[in-house]
């Protein structure tokens, strides 16, 4: 078992309480442990031991199987299935079984404010509040475009944090950045995993470094879904600062952005509601440029690619966003 996998499995026996389900998989490892060492080790089992062993495999199997039936229907519900909403999936855990992935990257955050407190997102969370995108699609978008090595990401406005995990299950390093705190004191989503590890509060409009070790962490992937028109234009110049410190010379910034504006409880949550042609020159007054030398498709984007139940498609309504992938200028 992989570093990371060991410890999200104690994670996993402390917040879900799937101590049966471990069991059984304890003894079927066993089981097969003494059959290798038995047939590679130069040690001999006879006709009996072999039926043995493996009629109370099958039996293991079975209650493991059960175990695995009931975890599911636990998470059969309407939150659990709403990738709005989502926790601890079924997948994840046979990913984690599969041993598919490595220790995560002991971040650190030097942040000028670690909430933003002006936020209305804050003030009376609503997006921080429900959202917990899932989208392993993109993640493996990334992977063509960085293939056959561990990709850096960063995700801002990350809210409940299952991006970054679907980063991490697959075994590359990644970071989220949240400006409210909501989910960390409530312990949602993936925050009752990944706090204080993966997972961060800050402020993003305000200066910040990301840090491993010593050193600044440089992402190839910056994402932002659903987060531009949330940030005042007053504050989108220290945001871009922020991004070009921390993007490498090669990497993308790449995310969604609506263009309608998001009313609850009496609020507006998008101060910024602006059509295409004004964000392409904000992301070139700030030195970036949308390219279409890319190969995702609508489909990998998190958001605005009907990615959930309650996700706006860009195919059937493209007046309320756009995707953008852009990069650094030179």
């Amino acid at each position: 078992m992989s570093k990371f996998s060991a410890w999200l499995s104690k994670k996993l026996r402390k917040y879900c309480g799937f101590e049966e389900l471990y069991k059984g998989i304890d003894e079927i490892k066993t089981k097969i442990s003494i059959v290798e060492q038995k047939t590679w080790g130069g040690g001999v089992l006879n006709k009996e031991q072999i039926e043995s062993l493996f009629s109370n495999l099958s039996v293991n199997l079975v209650c493991l199987n059960n175990s695995l039936n009931d975890f599911s229907n636990h998470y059969s519900t309407t939150e659990a299935i709403s990738c709005q909403k989502s926790d601890i999936h079924y997948y994840d855990l046979m990913s984690l079984l599969s041993n598919l992935t490595q220790l995560p990257q002991s971040f650190s955050v030097r942040a000028d404010a670690c909430v933003a407190y002006e936020s209305n997102d804050h003030k009376v969370p609503r997006g921080t509040k429900n959202d917990n995108t899932r989208h392993l699609r993109f993640v493996v978008a990334c992977e063509r475009h960085f293939p056959e090595r561990k990709i850096k990401h960063i995700d801002l406005g990350c809210a409940g944090g299952g991006l970054v995990l679907d980063f991490l299950l697959r075994g590359h390093e990644s970071i989220g950045l949240e400006g409210s705190d909501y989910s960390q004191k409530s312990a949602r989503a993936t925050w009752r995993l990944l706090d204080g590890n993966n997972l961060f509060t800050t402020d993003i409009t305000k200066p910040f470094e990301i840090f491993i070790g010593k050193e600044i962490f440089q992402a190839d992937v910056i994402t932002a879904w659903e987060l531009m028109e949330h940030i005042r234009e007053t504050d989108m110049r220290q945001l871009f600062d922020n991004i070009k410190k921390h993007l490498l010379p090669n990497g993308y910034f790449i995310g969604s952005i609506a263009m309608f504006d998001d009313i609850g409880d009496g609020l507006s949550y998008h101060p910024t509601v602006k059509p295409y042609n004004w964000w392409v020159d904000k992301f070139s007054e700030y030195g970036f440029f949308l390219t279409e030398k890319h190969s995702f498709t609508i489909d990998d984007f998190c958001r605005g690619s009907g990615n959930g139940a309650v996700d706006w498609n860009v195919r059937i309504n493209p007046e309320k966003g756009f995707h953008f992938v852009s990069e650094l200028r030179n």
